[in-house]
């Protein structure tokens, strides 16, 4: 609940304890995974530093005088959300994760779902990123390959999204 409110400090606080919650509980964690990983992708663009995404709208060819263009400021934006808490959280999640076709089922509906309904691009790109990741294993891409078509189609969907 913690990353919900308004205030920033106690979404940071919350962060915080979330990593550690994640790294004290090993394998505990496996059950939680879905809703944890869910969570930590959806507060990404919330948590991301306002100064970069008011920055998006200064840049030289937004006519800004910001000394970078918009797809710069968008890679240093995203490389700033893989290197963040949540996404050492989120690293230790998938590290979790297993093979348990329950859970894999359940994560991948939430990962399809947000990003069906995901805002921002530090949200999507890190979300990109673990649906990657999640492919790249050999045992994991086998037990999700029934979600093959859901992913690729709301995937897709990116591509047409001129932000």
């Amino acid at each position: 609940k913690g990353l919900n409110l308004p205030n920033k400090e106690a979404q940071i606080i919350s962060v915080e304890a979330l990593v550690r919650i994640t790294e004290a509980a090993d394998i505990l964690i496996k059950p939680h995974i879905p809703d944890v990983v869910e969570t930590l992708l959806k507060s990404m663009n919330a948590l991301e530093d306002q100064l970069l995404q008011y920055a998006m709208f200064h840049t030289e060819d937004q006519g800004g005088d910001l000394k970078m263009s918009k797809e710069q400021l968008e890679r240093i934006r995203i490389q700033g959300a893989a290197e963040s808490p949540m996404q050492k959280a989120i690293d230790i999640c998938l590290l979790q994760l297993g093979n348990d076709p329950k859970i894999l089922d359940e994560l991948a509906s939430r990962l399809i779902a947000v990003v069906r309904s995901g805002i921002g691009l530090t949200t999507l790109a890190s979300t990109a990123k673990v649906i990657e990741r999640l492919f790249e294993s050999k045992t994991l891409s086998e037990s999700l390959a029934k979600h093959g078509k859901g992913f690729l189609k709301v995937i897709s969907l990116g591509f047409r999204d001129r932000s």
